[in-house]
């Protein structure tokens, strides 16, 4: 197979990874002037926008805005407190994992307790 040379310069052998010289890019310029475009947001990071996303709450006649993390822990803590099966069995170990810190459980913030009487499986709240 012979030799291909460009027009202008006779000791530049044009091959593989070798391309003419006329058809290379020139000095300075970049094969990409727009730059790589940027990706989309990973899956966690959208998740944790959504869980830190603000949603409004009426509790007690009184709206707030509170994370909608929290909005789904309180859910899921009124479920279990009605004696909703899945509730508890999923709220049950989020209170093993994480009651080790301060801030998870507040023993001031309870202000009642639920019994579930065996006789008739029927819910009773004692007084405070």
């Amino acid at each position: 197979m012979p030799d291909r040379k460009s027009s202008g310069t006779s000791d530049y052998v044009v091959g593989y990874r070798r391309p003419p010289k006329a058809t290379q890019f020139a000095a300075g310029k970049s094969g990409n002037p727009k730059g790589r475009p940027k990706g989309s947001r990973s899956v966690g990071a959208v998740l944790n926008d959504i869980l830190q996303q603000k949603i409004a709450v009426t509790e007690n006649g009184k709206t707030r805005r509170i994370p909608a993390l929290e909005v789904m822990l309180r859910r899921l803590a009124n479920d279990a407190m009605r004696s909703d099966p899945n509730a508890i069995r999923l709220l049950l170990p989020l209170i093993d994992r994480y009651s080790d810190s301060p801030e998870a459980f507040n023993a001031k913030n309870v202000t009642r307790t639920v019994v579930i009487l065996p006789s008739n499986g029927r819910e009773t709240l004692e007084p405070d």
